[in-house]
């Protein structure tokens, strides 16, 4: 997903491409903020979806005619799922490689940066390259908003698209700073670009 002028991919979709400018933007010079998130990391893994789908495309395959699907309708379906499900576990396996090689480069994977004009965001969830006029708001959740949502940092683009960003640990930092504290500098950069 991306819309007419950022990037904005899951990490499993993202491309050698997206990954180049994700590496390139942290390495800019003119940089506002940079905060890079050297915490320990799992490599990516990618759910059990594609392996229910399979297992969903065999069941279908084999009961189909029993469930009183027509025996070319239930073929179909099999072969839709099986090749959906593959697809998408093909894409895990090259996702599991790339976080591991990420997570062991020296700089790490995780990381929050911004000039005057653009912001990158990177994770192992989702990663954005955006300028700021593609930024409709920037939210932080308090304590009242559940126990799921609180202290986290929301960023809302102008396609709709929401980003989150988490904490990182049981401390409840990202690159050693309080997601408060990220959110209040991120959201005066992005207030003073849409005023220029």
């Amino acid at each position: 997903m991306a819309g007419p002028d950022y990037l904005l991919e899951p990490f499993a979709r993202l491309d050698g491409d997206g990954e180049a400018r994700l590496v390139a933007f942290l390495g800019r010079t003119d940089l506002v903020v940079r905060g890079v998130d050297r915490s320990p990391a799992r490599p990516y893994r990618g759910g059990c979806l594609p392996y229910i789908g399979l297992v969903a495309g065999v069941a279908v395959g084999l009961l189909g005619e029993g469930w009183g699907l027509p025996r070319p309708v239930a073929i179909g379906v099999a072969l839709a799922l099986a090749i959906l499900s593959l697809r998408a576990m093909v894409r895990t396996v090259i996702a599991v490689r790339r976080s591991k090689r990420l997570l062991a480069a020296e700089d790490g994977w995780h990381a929050l940066a911004w000039t005057k004009e653009e912001l990158c965001y990177r994770s192992l969830d989702r990663c954005l390259l955006a300028p700021f006029s593609a930024v409709r708001d920037v939210e932080v959740m308090g304590d009242d908003a559940g126990s799921f949502l609180a202290g986290t940092l929301w960023i809302h683009l102008q396609g709709k698209e929401k980003v989150l960003v988490e904490p990182r640990g049981d401390e409840g930092l990202f690159a050693g700073r309080r997601l408060s504290e990220w959110g209040k500098d991120l959201d005066r950069t992005w207030k003073r670009a849409k005023k220029s």
